[in-house]
């Protein structure tokens, strides 16, 4: 009877401890279920992408999975995006998230878990749990919960969009917000 017990509380103990490890597995037994397995894994991969010969951004990540029945590459273990400027082609901003996932056709991105995008030229950031990035209209999205910081304000809210560098910037539905000290006068 007492190891009865003592198993019923060892897989009550287990069954609530919820891990970022358990939602990976789900994902890919999700695409084992459905018959879709990786083409191809890579790890600790850094890709490189480019038009016309310049360097529009450049991405690492720990580890990628194609997947060509669904479409997709889902990039996990961090992810790490240098965006480069089109006319001067230096390092512009960077994005960084537990992972994403990219629409093969498309390359429509979506990055998930403690994302964080910082753009260089306009001194501005921002914190999410999940962003959206539309390779055709080149803007970064979410419904979700922002923090966004530049050198004169500090904006808390829902739902965001802006261009690649943070230049033209959104917050739909802002809860908080605080402008900062500039030459030692408030604004």
């Amino acid at each position: 009877m007492k190891l009865l017990i003592l198993n019923i509380v060892a897989w009550l103990f287990l069954a609530s401890c919820s891990t970022e490890y358990d939602k990976k597995l789900v994902e890919e037994e999700t695409h084992v279920l459905q018959g879709d397995v990786p083409d191809q894994t890579s790890r600790n991969i850094e890709v490189l992408f480019t038009d016309s010969n310049v360097t529009k951004a450049i991405l690492k990540a720990g580890r990628a999975r194609i997947y060509s029945n669904s479409r997709e590459t889902i990039l996990d273990s961090s992810v790490y995006i240098d965006f480069f400027d089109r006319k001067t082609g230096k390092k512009d901003s960077y994005l960084i998230a537990d992972s994403a996932r990219i629409d093969d056709e498309t390359q429509n991105m979506v990055a998930v878990g403690n994302v964080f995008f910082k753009s260089d030229s306009q001194q501005s950031s921002l914190k999410t749990n999940k962003l959206y990035w539309n390779n055709q209209t080149r803007k970064f999205y979410t419904d979700e919960f922002v923090v966004y910081d530049n050198p004169r304000e500090h904006f808390e809210g829902y739902g965001f969009e802006s261009d690649e560098n943070l230049t033209n910037s959104t917050i739909y539905k802002i809860s908080n917000s605080t402008i900062n000290k500039v030459s030692g006068e408030q604004k």
